[in-house]
């Protein structure tokens, strides 16, 4: 691996500006949810330490280098590495394959007190910048557990460019894509963990919202125990990717996969997220305008079709509203007029009951498949509306939302997100 690559108009310095002060009642609830996290994560406390010292944390570096292995992990706001703010970085070295040995450690960069100051114990940002760019990580194993996320979390919060050379989610995926979770404390807890403490989500402990606020011992149990974890899971994968198991159980070509290919390529989608896709305000404006405009013709369009069935759909208003008035259970029996063509009840009604289509599966339903075959015309132009109107809800008419300030839209990519280990990607799914 090359040396980090810097990136000082990357660098986040003031990251909140000027918060809102927190109200009593905010930080009476704070302050209870974090005691109510406290017991379990005093179970950690053993195997992390937190690090605000520049020299210790020099010397955690040194000897992760001399060590030949380091993982890391980033605690933040949020999960968009553009917007959101890191909190803290984790780290976790080990020597002759132990990882238990040596402590984890937490470096806090951002975190706040619950008056907005500062907390005193952040670590300096120009001296953490300077540790990691005054050493040479080339001939060392960095791990991560999601390494696009965690390598543009640290670039556009430090900017430092510090790629993983080992993803242990991305190698999960290859080994065994039939897990019934790929996170990585059920990871952990399923082929590592002799603790027996059951791994809690962060969700379960703190609100992502409030976690700047966090005791820092707290903070440092949780988020130091993740990159502990990481080298743990490391250590077990790597004996089936190029380790002692990988002959034995013909996974030759799978390491070839992950080292040749998956793990370059995530360098290229972080690549990818960072650049983002430009978007055009002013003729995507023009674009949601004209597709609107088509939605209505083929709305309008669509009530015409089924005009020769208004006497019947009369006909079954009426008859409806005799079985409310007579006490009878009427739930999803109620058509609209005009028709809600949101409403799947309805359709089923004026398609099955009045139009009198069959189901090709005796499943009665609207969905795509369901109208490609129904033979009225009105179903393909009931199509032709849900298309139109999935790419305005679904794109022109959120692009606008979800484009950065620099006016550009940030998907996330998976090259390992489906079963069949194809691209996935999400928000927005292209």
């Amino acid at each position: 691996m090359r040396n980090i690559e810097l990136y000082e108009d990357k660098v986040q310095r003031n990251p909140f500006g000027d918060l809102p002060l927190l109200t009593d009642k905010e930080k009476e609830t704070i302050t209870r949810k974090f005691n109510n996290s406290r017991k379990y994560l005093e179970n950690f406390a053993k195997y992390t330490k937190m690090v605000s010292d520049i020299e210790e944390l020099e010397e955690y570096l040194d000897k992760a280098i001399e060590n030949g292995v380091l993982s890391i992990d980033t605690e933040t706001t949020g999960l968009d590495p553009k917007r959101d703010k890191i909190l803290g970085i984790s780290l976790h070295t080990f020597s002759n394959k132990d990882f238990t040995k040596t402590q984890a450690v937490y470096v806090p960069i951002n975190h706040l007190l619950l008056n907005n100051e500062p907390n005193p114990a952040n670590i300096n940002l120009s001296s953490l910048i300077k540790a990691f760019s005054d050493r040479d990580f080339s001939d060392i194993e960095i791990m991560m557990f999601n390494m696009v996320f965690d390598t543009r979390v640290i670039l556009n919060g430090l900017g430092i460019y510090l790629p993983a050379t080992f993803d242990a989610y991305i190698a999960s995926r290859l080994l065994n894509e039939n897990e019934a979770s790929h996170s990585l404390k059920t990871l952990y807890d399923k082929y590592v963990a002799r603790d027996g403490v059951p791994k809690q989500t962060f969700n379960n402990l703190f609100d992502v919202k409030h976690f700047k606020y966090a005791p820092l011992n707290l903070a440092t149990w949780y988020a130091g125990f993740d990159a502990f974890m990481t080298s743990g899971l490391y250590l077990y994968q790597k004996q089936f990717l190029g380790g002692e198991y990988t002959k034995r159980y013909h996974l030759e070509d799978i390491a070839k996969v992950f080292y040749e290919i998956e793990m370059p390529v995530q360098e290229v989608i972080v690549k990818i997220e960072e650049n983002g896709m430009e978007l055009d305000r002013h003729f995507n404006a023009y674009l949601l305008v004209r597709k609107q405009e088509e939605l209505e013709v083929l709305l309008e369009q669509w009530y015409k079709e089924i005009e020769p069935y208004k006497a019947d759909m009369d006909a079954y208003r009426v008859k409806y509203d005799l079985m409310k008035s007579s006490g009878k259970d009427v739930r999803y029996k109620k058509l609209d007029n005009p028709i809600n063509l949101n409403s799947s009840h309805q359709l089923k009604i004026l398609y099955y009951e009045i139009i009198g289509e069959t189901s090709y599966d005796k499943v009665l339903s609207t969905d795509a498949d369901h109208l490609e075959r129904f033979k009225h015309k009105s179903a393909k132009t009931l199509l032709e509306y849900r298309n139109r109107k999935k790419i305005i809800s679904t794109y022109i008419g959120k692009f606008p939302e979800i484009a950065h300030e620099d006016d550009r839209i940030r998907s996330k990519f998976n090259s390992v997100g489906a079963d069949t280990m194809r691209f996935t990607s999400k928000d927005i799914n292209f």
